[in-house]
């Protein structure tokens, strides 16, 4: 809460209102923090909004992104090689990924593996307790 007269906030030009240095530091504000304004009734919210911060893809880990057809029927693949990069960093994928999980069309994936597709693998590591969704949050993975 701010208090006494020097924690006034005055709305200057073009709506910009500036916190005082000490109002900053009492409320942890950071120079290019970004901050949320509420106007409620009566009040004034002022809330510190967190970024997510997304790792970047580890594509140095990629299982032989070169291919793009499955090497048995010639059918197209749809790889998407940020997700895949990003689950070579977890274990049971990456065993998966030597295996050629990522290198098969989905109907080889599926003979081979149970799963047609990279989300259904992920859902069912999910279900299992194999992974868990802070594995999957941590290396920046939407389940889609």
């Amino acid at each position: 809460m701010l208090m006494g007269n020097k924690d006034f906030l005055v709305v200057g030009k073009n709506g910009k209102i500036v916190l005082p240095k000490d109002v900053r530091s009492k409320l942890n504000i950071l120079e290019g923090s970004k901050l949320k304004l509420t106007i409620t009734e009566n009040k004034i919210i002022l809330e510190k909004v967190m970024e997510s911060t997304t790792p970047s893809a580890p594509y140095e880990l990629l299982y032989m992104p070169e291919i793009t057809k499955d090497v048995l029927t010639g059918e197209e693949l749809h790889r998407d090689f940020d997700k895949e990069a990003r689950l070579m960093k977890i274990p049971v994928f990456a065993n998966l990924a030597k295996r050629g999980f990522f290198i098969m069309s989905e109907k080889n994936r599926a003979l081979a593996f149970g799963f047609k597709t990279v989300d259904e693998a992920i859902r069912h590591y999910l279900n299992k307790g194999v992974i868990t969704k802070d594995d999957l949050e941590r290396n920046g993975i939407q389940l889609g």
